[in-house]
């Protein structure tokens, strides 16, 4: 059987839990776009070789995401496997946590995932794959963590919801 290869999307992609699923895709032989707010994604994605691309844009940032995807699918004209690992943690227990630290993780780790399925929607292909990277913490409460665990949280239902609108 013919082994088609892949295009990938992976958020948080510069280091860790981002980096291995591109270096394992690439090893692969699939494509990857590598996408993280830092300037290291595009050393990182350089290290991969050709079928990698790297691409810098914070994912709450709708209209950059949105640029990020154009540039991926003007290059290699589909999505076939989104990846949503970019996260942020700012801990606090409640009345300690700033409601800026809240915003910010709620608007990545929640709100960024969104944008990303929401600008790539259109690009993916038929029998595609969405993954997105929760956390214990979402369904484990740990002092400290109120935003990290409710961004995760938030993040189980979009994945429960989106699963059945986007089955089709």
């Amino acid at each position: 059987p013919m082994v088609t290869q892949k295009i990938w999307l992976i958020t948080g992609a510069s280091r860790g839990i981002g980096l291995a699923p591109a270096q394992r895709a690439i090893a692969a032989g699939d494509k990857v776009a590598l996408l993280a707010r830092g300037e290291s994604v595009l050393s990182a994605a350089s290290e991969l070789g050709e079928n990698a691309m790297g691409v810098q844009a914070d994912v709450a940032d709708a209209s950059a995401v949105q640029a990020a995807i154009d540039a991926v699918v003007t290059r290699w004209e589909r999505i076939d496997v989104v990846v949503n690992n970019a996260g942020l943690h700012r801990g606090g227990k409640v009345g300690r946590l700033a409601l800026e630290d809240w915003q910010a993780v709620i608007d990545t780790n929640l709100t960024g995932s969104l944008n990303i399925i929401s600008s790539a929607r259109d690009s993916l292909s038929p029998g595609s794959a969405i993954v997105n990277i929760g956390a214990v913490v979402g369904f484990r409460g740990f002092p400290g963590d109120a935003a990290y665990g409710a961004s995760k949280a938030g993040l189980a239902g979009l994945t429960r919801a989106l699963a059945i609108e986007l089955a089709p």
